[in-house]
């Protein structure tokens, strides 16, 4: 949802950044975002790479398996199960901003 937040404000905004925290730069730069938003989202999408960095490095060093985008949140820590569950509210925030301004209504 956050690549998706980024990737629609930015065609919308006319941002030619292909890198989502680029784009998300930009959009603050353009003050789409708020500073508040735009380190909001820039933190939550930095910890969901490293959680799925850690993860993909780990399938290939001590599972000897490909790597892949699946975490299962059992295998996180307390922390970062409670952080997990706070990029996940951010998240929906985000989809719901993207329906209200894009199409008017929130959807379900």
């Amino acid at each position: 949802p956050i690549v998706d937040f980024a990737r629609i404000h930015s065609l919308n905004h006319g941002i030619k950044e292909s890198n989502t925290q680029a784009r998300l730069y930009q959009l603050y730069l353009k003050q789409v975002l708020t500073r508040e938003d735009y380190s909001e989202i820039e933190q939550a999408y930095g910890l969901m790479m490293q959680i799925r960095l850690i993860r993909q490095i780990s399938a290939i060093i001590a599972e000897k398996v490909p790597p892949h985008n699946f975490v299962n949140p059992k295998t996180l820590s307390p922390m970062e199960q409670k952080m997990l569950k706070e990029i996940l509210k951010l998240t929906k925030g985000l989809q719901d901003r993207l329906s209200i301004e894009f199409i008017g209504a929130v959807n379900g």
